[in-house]
């Protein structure tokens, strides 16, 4: 017995020296890591969550969605916690930190476990930073007017923000709220998701492939003998390991692979989105278009069925001509068939936006038909050079370069040598029925040696055993020492061949690479020049409606002195509204060019490429109101006091009010009276999105 376990003794030590070859971690570390605590740090403008560890570890965030949760993945399957499975939070969309065990959960809380994700689970999702600096991972997520319970609040009297009107256009359009709703139903986003899923269980596999192949083996034979009526039984039982020392690095190669095959599919995950959200957009502004041109002809076919009526009761008086009747009734029909072709492309637009939404094409939308004109300052080389960096489509491609890369030095790796150690330890007996079996130790530990020769393949192994006698191989021997080499022939072909696919792959990821960018490039060009031409055809339409609006004015005024008749009033008004709704048209076009240079750039609003402006502008918008012509000082404005996130009304205040706000580069001046300690010659800070 003190001989078994001092084999034991010996393999053990074996495996625990060469595994820091195996794991591919350096600096010669004794001891596993391990997970000892985390923090929740509160922070003036939000929380601090932070993974403290016995020693630096290697790790990967990624982003996950149902619930939405930022998940930090541990790289390594030996990390140790006694940290219980969830810990609650209770902050603003913060809702508590789980853990994610490698192999089986702890059987009792504060039991000591393997850790493989830490997930930190949000009501909704949120900005953050990670940074990690010696033994602590900080996630910093960002909560704009957070403020810590117990902390002091300071002075208020000097700090205020007006709502102002939205800088973009796109921060008055509903078009996000959509988005949402159709990210939610949309299925190949969730099959890419579950792709992801599937990505860490290949970096899971290829991890296991550092840990010794463990197998238990039991067995158990009997027999007769050449002598009558006598027989005999064998029985074995024991563990057989086969533990990597060294591939060559070809095992951690495969790792680093899985990583980067799952970078692959997150991206693969924001490429899909990206898309998707432009189809989204596309249709959202077609049935913008509709709903803004249907209303426009609703309210020019209710004006002409009054022309209609007065022009029946001049005809009954006698005091128009049957013709110009039938020619005020010719364009009244006329109308009808436009304001009914209208409400055609409106059902159509709203059941296409509804399909693409997959939601229940019977469900009412609620959506204002409402869109302006914005005139943005954009730079074609600004947007390449952003696309270059943001582009899913891009990063896939170069992550592909280095996935190819990695199969090269993989392929190249099976060229050199491997070691592996290989062990059994157990106890067997065999003996006649008419003898008890006594179960002895039984162990064997060999070292293989494997060593490619261009398409040949030598083997070599050394072994020393120590087992019982098996009745049934007639063998007396209890104890070995032995070495084999195997030379095998032309074997290895399918090396030579994986190395030069290899190299073929890494070469056409590159060739790839190469045409993803002039393909990227092209892209941006065409979608910034259809941007321009919207530009050119929107600049003189409104000088055109300008006109038409007169002409049906002097029309009307012209009619009162019988120098123009019903039909010229009505065909004015009709090509008013032809104008309008071609104004509608060009501006569909031109904010959808936007939003395919925007998916184009990579980016997912484009107030990100205008030169010079921010696109998270808070706002206040009042209904029926022109945008220039709003008195801001009678409007019920708010004031936004960061600290504590207290809103306040002008009204509210003594002496308080607008003074004067400046759309163009955000600003505004506010009088919030002396009861709020801003008097003349004092200081007021202006937030803008929350920040100075």
């Amino acid at each position: 017995m003190k001989k078994t376990l001092s084999i034991l003794g010996s393999m053990i030590m074996l495996l625990f020296l060469f595994c820091p070859f195996v794991s591919g971690y350096e600096g010669g570390e004794t001891g596993a890591p391990a997970l000892d605590k985390i923090e929740v740090n509160d922070r003036a403008d939000g929380i601090d969550i932070v993974l403290v560890s016995s020693r630096p570890l290697d790790y990967t965030v990624y982003e996950a969605d149902n619930p939405a949760r930022i998940v930090v993945d541990l790289i390594g399957t030996n990390i140790y916690t006694q940290l219980p499975r969830k810990l609650a939070i209770n902050k603003p969309y913060l809702k508590e930190v789980s853990l994610r065990w490698y192999g089986p959960a702890p059987e009792k809380e504060f039991d000591a476990a393997k850790v493989d994700l830490v997930e930190m689970v949000l009501s909704e999702k949120i900005n953050y930073k990670v940074k990690a600096k010696d033994n602590r991972i900080t996630i910093s997520f960002d909560l704009p007017g957070y403020q810590p319970e117990g902390a002091k609040l300071e002075p208020k009297t000097r700090t205020a923000v007006v709502r102002l009107d939205p800088v973009n256009v796109e921060e008055e359009i509903e078009w996000e709220k959509w988005v949402d709703v159709g990210l939610a139903n949309y299925k190949p986003l969730h099959i890419a998701h579950e792709q992801i899923e599937l990505a860490q269980v290949k970096v899971r596999e290829a991890r296991r492939q550092l840990l010794p192949v463990t197998v238990i083996k039991a067995s158990q034979t009997t027999g007769d003998t050449s002598v009558q009526d006598v027989s005999f039984t064998e029985r074995s039982i024991g563990v057989q390991m086969e533990q990597p020392l060294t591939y060559s690095g070809e095992l951690r190669y495969k790792i680093d692979q899985t990583l980067v095959n799952m970078d692959i599919s997150q991206k693969e995950y924001q490429r899909i989105k990206s898309d998707y959200i432009l189809e989204v957009k596309r249709a959202y502004y077609n049935l913008l278009l509709y709903l803004m041109n249907a209303n426009i002809y609703e309210q020019v076919f209710k004006e002409a069925g009054e022309i209609m009526d007065l022009a029946k009761k001049q005809l009954d008086a006698k005091l128009i001509t049957q013709l110009e009747f039938l020619n005020v009734q010719s364009l009244y029909s006329q109308l009808k068939y436009q304001l009914v072709s209208a409400e055609k492309d409106r059902a159509l637009a709203e059941l296409t936006f509804k399909q693409t939404l997959n939601v229940d094409v019977t469900a009412p939308l609620e959506i204002e038909p409402w869109l302006r004109f914005e005139k943005l300052d954009l730079n074609l080389e600004k947007c390449k050079d952003v696309a270059f960096k943001n582009r899913p489509e891009m990063v896939i491609n170069e992550l592909i370069v280095k996935f190819n890369e990695l199969g090269q030095k993989i392929a190249d790796s099976k060229e050199k040598l491997k070691v592996s150690l290989n062990g059994f330890l157990g106890q067997s007996a065999s003996a006649y029925d008419t003898e008890k079996l006594n179960m002895q130790a039984d162990w064997f530990l060999g070292l293989k040696l494997t060593k490619p020769f261009g398409g040949n393949t030598m083997t070599t192994s050394f072994t020393k055993e120590e087992t019982t006698p098996k009745l049934s191989l007639s063998q007396e021997k209890t104890g070995t020492m032995s070495g084999n080499m195997e030379f095998s022939l032309l074997d290895g072909l399918g090396r030579l061949t994986d190395k030069k696919s290899a190299s073929v792959e890494y070469l056409r990821s590159v060739n790839e690479l190469w045409e993803v960018r002039d393909t990227i490039r092209a892209e941006v060009t065409s979608s910034f020049n259809e941007y321009q031409k919207g530009l050119y055809q929107l600049d003189n339409i409104q000088e055109r409606i300008d006109f038409q609006k007169k002409r049906a004015e002097v029309t009307e005024a012209r009619w009162k002195f019988n120098e123009a008749s019903l039909a010229d009033i009505l065909e004015a008004k009709i090509a008013l509204a032809s104008e309008k709704a071609n104004l509608n048209n060009l501006l569909a076009n031109y904010y959808v060019a936007l939003s395919t240079l925007t998916k184009a750039c990579g980016l997912y609003k484009y107030a990100e490429l205008v030169t010079g402006r921010s696109g998270e502008v808070l706002w206040h918008r009042v209904e029926g109101v022109p945008a220039d012509k709003k008195d801001y000082a009678s409007l019920n404005k708010e004031i936004f006091i960061p600290q504590g996130e207290e809103v306040i009304n002008i009204e509210d205040l003594t002496g308080g009010k607008v003074i004067a706000v400046n759309n163009e580069n955000g600003f505004a001046i506010i009088n919030l009276g002396e009861t709020q300690g801003v008097k003349e010659g004092s200081e007021l800070w202006v937030y803008r999105s929350r920040e100075k």
